[in-house]
């Protein structure tokens, strides 16, 4: 492959450009070739591309070879210019030279022609190669003197001779900026020396003669600039030496490393702090290498471990732990400083449980993160032990604490509640879904005061408001809630002030719902007032039916003595109506009162309703329409029949003047069974099974005001009435042992719903009343003891009258005193319950021990509770209840005798 090359041709004839070109080849060039003729068409190809090499002829007919040696000198290209011409004159030749061009040669000579290319050529190559060289050394040069004055190092020549003056020969430029002084200076001998800092002087200076003749030498010390102010220099010194190899001269530098020193005195400082802080640091620490190995701990490292071990990955397995929340096993590649090392992985405050060289276990927080040189690379590791251990306990204590106090909280009946100072909702207890149907979550946010009863609302935020500004206050109030079915709930509750306290950040009220307690305590209240109002109504009873016992026996005693005409006979009659109507008034209080006598029976309250229907429909009228709903399959209760017929007839009066235009009676009757859920709703009450009587009215119905003093005596919202209807017909029901309640709203009418208890037993037909029978006369002797004188003289007249001997005393030691003087028997005790020191029945009790086979009667104005138990008659005890009649007195005796004869028989 030949010699390339790039030849511009000026050349007229084709024929001799070819002459020229196959010469070219000749010589061994492979030739890239442009042929112009014109020195526009030349200018041209020099501008175009790059030329080794121009051939010219001399005479052209449009150009010349001396016009185009001038165009080229004028390109300011450096090509080889050669004139190949057929006829050029010697004179026109040295021209030719003498202007520039290399060579010349004649068309008919050409062999001249290759080595005149190739001389030419390396002439060119080393002139270029020459000019590349200069060019690079003077940008060289440039760049070098650029580059000391924009650097911090100053550069110098200091004679050997010159250098206990230190006057250096040559500085560079940046040399006064960076001391701070001006050129004269640094000729005058001293300059140097006295700018050196005194402390670093004799150092430098004798450091300067010892080293002077060194190949190189260092110095680091303090300069004083002209401003006072002392920067550091790194004093660098090459000794330079001649051909013959004798040393000449100094070349030196001057760097500020005033920054370097300060960075080396803040390394030098945080060195120092590092490991101060390091060993007294709390946590274990552990750095290692980049393979692994341990090479740094500090003292709380060995105090965790007890005692540390400075080994590589490979004997990690040396220090046991297990991971706390897995209890696995760590191997020596699972430690954090490892992965950390071999992975680059970061891990944070992983819980171990560690077993120290001396046995004993802890529980640490072990972290790691890799450590990483400029470039990245992993060079270690740093890591981390805090011992947790007795923290840990304390967390457990305080979990398991939490989790105890958390259980009361969302267990307890009672709601908790956290509001702010402005009574916005922080926290609700879950008994707030139970107690007033609201969900916790969405309560929070919500203020408490919107659920408040609009009657309560302002006491409470005065209240509230009070209580504020005390931290620490405790505080009780009694409101009203509405809950999300809309009722009102009765709420107590305690707030307590906790607005400092962090952990808590307002104020915590306790609340209780005492609706049901508050309902059941109005019930008990009512209870015990009837009960107090009943047992007020059965003193009064029982001294007023010793009166009216009087009143009848005597009126009796008076009618008997006047005729049929006289005047005197209808004023005694008006008196024996009032004192029957006075009578009546005294069961009724009695019935209220739970003092009456029952005659129990096992009866099925079907009988009664049949039995009492046609009454009862005579007795609302025609306008009011009766239905009864008998439940065919109704228990049977024990009562009194005729009581219970009386419970009716008031219970249907009452319906029927609550519906004075008219309207439906309903009677009903079931069996039904009360829960322990009644039974807390309804006070008094015992779960178990009953039977229903209910009385219904369409009536206008009760507001709550009315309903809660319906049963008491004498109350009456009628414009005539005793007011004792209801009252009888609660106190027949009590003693009873049953219960009765009323339903009733304004506009739906009412319900009267009367629970009896059920047994187990057949009823028996009812009773009938006895007709009165003329009393024989008797002969029998009687003890008669009564506190009251005027009762007991009457009975003693009338008992006396019928021919019976009478022993009369006052009390019961009266009494026991007569038995023991009367030596002749005795038949019968009659006597009155209730008196002072000692009662009938103890009395009985005595007086039978020395006459047991003594016959005894009872007189009360109402039964005590040692004779009668709950109204109900014992066993064997007669007892004739005030107010009695003569006719009374005597047929109650009568039955006695008779049934002690039968007995006997």
């Amino acid at each position: 492959m030949g010699k390339p090359i790039r030849v511009l041709l000026v050349e007229d004839s084709d024929d001799d450009a070819e002459l020229i070109l196959r010469e070219l080849q000749r010589g061994g060039f492979e030739i890239e070739f442009q042929r112009v003729e014109t020195a526009l068409a030349m200018r041209a190809a020099l501008a175009g591309a790059e030329w080794d090499l121009v051939l010219s002829d001399y005479r052209m007919p449009d150009f010349s070879g001396s016009g185009s040696l001038q165009l080229l000198k004028e390109s300011g290209y450096d090509i080889p210019f050669i004139l190949v011409s057929g006829t050029i004159g010697e004179e026109a030749a040295v021209a030719a030279l003498k202007a520039g061009a290399a060579d010349f040669v004649l068309k008919d000579r050409l062999a001249r022609l290759i080595p005149a290319i190739e001389r030419e050529l390396r002439e060119s190559a080393a002139r270029r190669e020459y000019q590349r060289t200069q060019q690079t050394l003077q940008l060289t040069r440039e760049r070098l003197h650029q580059l000391i004055n924009a650097s911090p190092t100053a550069i110098y020549a200091l004679p050997l001779q010159r250098i206990e003056g230190f006057r250096p020969s040559w500085v560079s430029e940046n040399t006064f900026k960076l001391l701070a002084c001006k050129p004269e200076e640094i000729q005058q001998p001293g300059w140097w020396e006295e700018r050196i800092h005194p402390d670093d002087r004799r150092r430098v200076l004798e450091g300067l003669r010892v080293h002077a003749y060194k190949e190189y030498s260092r110095d680091e010390y303090r300069f004083r600039k002209s401003d006072d102010t002392h920067i550091w220099l790194l004093d660098e010194r090459h000794v330079y030496r001649d051909l013959l190899g004798n040393a000449v001269e100094i070349v030196g530098s001057w760097t500020n490393i005033t920054e370097r020193k300060k960075a080396e005195e803040a390394l030098q400082h945080n060195e120092a702090l590092f490991r101060t802080v390091l060993q007294t640091l709390p946590v274990g620490v552990w750095i290692t290498d980049e393979r692994g190995q341990i090479v740094l701990t500090n003292p709380a490292a060995e105090g965790i471990w007890g005692g540390t071990r400075h080994v590589g990955i490979e004997q990690y397995g040396e220090y046991r732990a297990w991971r706390l929340d897995t209890g696995k096993s760590l191997a020596p590649e699972d430690w954090a400083a490892a992965r950390a090392v071999r992975n680059g992985e970061t891990s944070v405050n992983e819980e171990l449980e560690i077993e120290r060289f001396d046995g004993e276990r802890r529980i640490v927080l072990n972290s790691a993160a890799p450590v990483r040189d400029a470039q990245g690379q992993i060079v270690g590791a740093f890591a981390i032990n805090l011992d947790i251990t007795e923290r840990k306990k304390a967390e457990l204590a305080l979990q398991r604490r939490e989790a105890y106090f958390r259980a009361l909280i969302e267990n307890a009946a009672d709601l908790i509640s956290i509001v702010d100072r402005d009574g916005n909702t922080l926290y609700e207890s879950p008994a707030l879904l139970p107690l007033l149907g609201y969900e916790p979550a969405a309560a929070v946010g919500k203020n408490v005061f919107d659920y408040v009863h609009p009657h309560d609302v302002e006491r409470i935020r005065r209240v509230f408001r009070e209580a504020l500004p005390r931290e620490g206050a405790r505080v009780r109030d009694a409101y009203r809630v509405q809950h999300t079915d809309g009722t009102w709930r009765d709420l107590e509750s305690t707030m307590t002030v906790l607005l400092e306290d962090p952990a808590v950040q307002g104020a915590v009220i306790n609340s209780r719902d005492v609706t049901e307690s508050r309902r059941l305590e109005d019930q008990f209240r009512q209870a015990q007032k009837m009960e107090a109002i009943g047992r007020l109504a059965g003193g009064v009873a029982h001294d007023f039916n010793n009166l009216l016992t009087v009143i009848q026996a005597s009126v009796e005693f008076l009618m008997a003595d006047l005729p049929a005409g006289d005047a005197r006979r209808g004023d005694a009659e008006e008196i024996q109506k009032a004192a029957h109507r006075a009578a009546s008034l005294t069961r009724q209080l009695l019935a209220f009162s739970r003092r009456q006598v029952l005659q129990l029976e096992i009866v099925n309250l079907n009988i009664i309703v049949s039995d009492t229907e046609k009454m009862l429909r005579r007795l609302i009228g025609e306008d009011i329409e009766l239905m009864t709903v008998l439940d065919p399959t109704l228990g049977t209760v024990k009562v009194d029949p005729g009581q219970m017929e009386q419970v009716l007839l008031n219970l249907a009066v009452n319906a029927r003047d609550a519906m004075p235009r008219g309207g439906t009676l309903t009677i009903q009757t079931a069996n039904v069974e009360l829960d322990e859920h009644y039974a807390q709703e309804h006070a008094e009450v015992q779960p178990g099974h009953y039977t229903l009587l209910a009385v219904s009215d369409t009536g206008g119905g009760m507001p709550p005001e009315v309903r809660e003093k319906i049963f008491e005596p004498f109350f009456t919202t009628k414009e005539y009435g005793t007011g004792l209807g209801l009252a009888t017909v609660y106190g027949i029901v009590k003693q009873s042992g049953g219960h009765i309640w009323v339903y009733s709203e304004l506009g739906h009418g009412a319900t009267f719903k009367v629970y009896l208890p059920r047994v187990d037993e057949v009823a028996g037909p009812i009773g009938k009343a006895v007709r009165n029978q003329p009393e024989p006369r008797g002969n029998k002797t009687i003890l008669l003891v009564e506190d009251e004188e005027s009762v007991r003289r009457l009975a003693q007249r009338i008992l006396e009258q019928q021919g019976y001997r009478v022993l009369v005393a006052r009390t019961g030691e009266e009494a026991l005193r007569a038995s023991q003087a009367y030596d002749e028997p005795i038949d019968l005790l009659f006597t009155d319950v209730v008196m002072p020191k000692m009662n009938g029945k103890e009395l009985a009790e005595r007086v039978k021990q020395s006459r047991p086979t003594l016959r005894v009667m009872f007189a009360s104005g109402y039964s005590d509770d040692a004779i009668i138990n709950h109204g109900l008659l014992e066993p064997g005890i007669a007892l004739l209840q005030k107010p009695y009649s003569s006719e009374g007195l005597l047929r109650k005796v009568r039955e006695v005798f008779e049934a002690a004869t039968s007995n006997e028989q």
